[in-house]
């Protein structure tokens, strides 16, 4: 998964398929051997690392349980986790889009509060600088 190649990148609200799609082309190596070694096989490793972050478990623990099977296995499982993952944020995503005055009320709330707090930092800071008026 490439950070410099947005066609390979995994974007939070990319749907099931265009999730199956980049990580079925995900760079691993010749070598068809599951195991975390962040050294030798960067591309698997970093496969690896997503799996376990998002299913809440230690890298080398998911090596050991795609050990002895191919990388499309991996790959298809890591796929499903990314995807469920993300499901919910999808569909929230998706609820707040089709009410587009809702958001905007929601969107202007927020940085009105935002703005009430930058200007009572930026008020300390000119304070403390000897700025204030």
């Amino acid at each position: 998964m490439s950070k410099s190649q947005p066609e390979g990148c995994l974007f939070l609200d990319d749907s099931p398929e265009e999730i199956r799609t980049k990580i079925a082309r995900a760079v691993t190596d010749s070598d068809s051997k599951i195991e975390y070694n962040p050294e030798k096989k960067p591309g698997l490793a970093n496969l690896i690392d997503i799996y376990g972050a998002l299913a809440e478990k230690e890298p080398h623990q998911v090596a050991k349980e795609f050990s002895g099977q191919q990388y499309s296995a991996l790959k298809k499982e890591l796929a499903e986790v990314v995807a469920n993952h993300f499901a919910e944020f999808r569909a929230e995503k998706k609820r707040l889009l089709a009410k587009p005055t809702s958001l905007i009320k929601i969107l202007n709330e927020g940085s009105a509060k935002a703005a009430k707090i930058a200007d009572a930092k930026m008020d300390e800071v000119r304070e403390k600088i000897g700025l204030a008026l």
